[in-house]
């Protein structure tokens, strides 16, 4: 079987629902205890992190839906995962992965009912202490979208509506991940404008709570033998991203210069910018960047998972915590996440 096929093969079993058996009249075997554990883990979590109420009941609505196969928890989750790079890496170290990418199905669109109830559905299957990787496509957050310093939300119309719902939704995914410790990254072009969506700087003060610091990491895909230069920052919920540098090879050049982006002025003297030829092959990552990710998790993997169990093993036992019922915050998030249609879904999956 080819490499592609195999990673297809993979990455087809990520469905909504995602069921046990495929017969709904048979009994499904499915390990209500394993699934109560990640029930009482992520609400317990979110509860240490004084999380909206709306997220909580999010996940509780998907740990309701019917015939939901809990019985094969993952070592990792590839969000916008393209030739799957990242997710290899982690299947070359013996963990096992999931990559989610729009091209595998509609049930990995982030963008609709299904997809992002799939993502939801995925981030609470893992593995405590395991790792994720989001990459936005970057157009989400380029000056070209009417997008600044001082206003990171551009204009907010067409599909920069859609592309801040989109940064803003993987916002909701990566507290979810946060509930449960596990080791999320996020990718973008490096003088990305994501760090100010209103949702993801949301996340970063939940996670200030908990002592939570976020690390961003420079690098180029170049080091790792890509065809174009493409700077980097990877944010990172452990320091230890750093250490991705350690397996790069800094006096590797592309073998010849493409443009990524093109500045011009349109018709009324304003700068723009556009995607230039060399941007769609950028895009995807060498095969050597994703081993490099999965060898640092592999030399950081028992302490990690170490610093999972004590983590969870202390909110469990604290009963005193409580999500945030504001109804100011929690319509902030369900505003800028688009939540409403979501819970319509989830609850014809009851």
């Amino acid at each position: 079987m080819g490499q592609g096929t195999h990673v297809r093969d993979r990455a087809s079993s990520a469905k909504m629902p995602y069921r046990s058996c495929d017969d709904t009249e048979s009994t499904c075997t499915v390990p209500i205890s394993w699934k109560r554990k990640q029930r009482v883990l992520v609400n317990s979590g979110l509860r240490a992190l004084k999380a909206p109420m709306v997220v909580l009941a999010l996940c509780n609505m998907v740990f309701s839906c019917s015939n939901l196969n809990w019985n094969d928890p993952q070592d990792h989750l590839e969000l916008f995962a393209g030739v799957c790079s990242i997710t290899r890496g982690e299947w070359k170290e013996s963990r096992s992965g999931v990559p989610m990418d729009l091209d595998f199905g509609k049930d990995h669109d982030i963008l609709s009912d299904a997809g992002f109830s799939n993502m939801v559905f995925q981030v609470l299957n893992l593995r405590p202490g395991g790792s994720m990787w989001a990459a936005p496509v970057c157009s989400t957050s380029r000056g070209s979208t009417g997008r600044s310093s001082s206003n990171p939300m551009g204009h907010g119309k067409g599909t920069t509506y859609l592309h801040n719902l989109m940064v803003g939704r993987v916002a909701v995914l990566l507290l979810i991940a946060a509930a449960k410790a596990i080791w999320w990254k996020l990718e973008q072009p490096k003088g990305s404008l994501l760090e100010g969506h209103l949702l993801f700087q949301a996340l970063l003060r939940l996670l200030q709570k908990l002592k939570v610091k976020i690390t961003r990491v420079s690098t180029s895909l170049c080091w790792f033998g890509a065809d174009t230069v493409k700077p980097l920052w990877v944010y990172s919920s452990k320091p230890e991203a750093v250490e991705v540098n350690d397996f790069a090879n800094k006096t590797l050049v592309p073998p010849k210069k493409t443009k990524l982006v093109i500045h011009y002025k349109d018709s009324k003297g304003q700068p723009r910018i556009k995607g230039g030829p060399g941007l769609k092959l950028s895009q995807s990552y060498p095969l050597r960047f994703g081993v490099a990710f999965a060898k640092v998790r592999s030399r950081h993997q028992k302490k990690h998972r170490s610093e999972a169990h004590r983590f969870l093993r202390t909110v469990v036992r604290d009963g005193t915590s409580a999500v945030d019922p504001s109804p100011k915050m929690n319509k902030f998030w369900v505003d800028h996440a688009n939540l409403n249609p979501i819970f319509s879904y989830l609850s014809k999956q009851q």
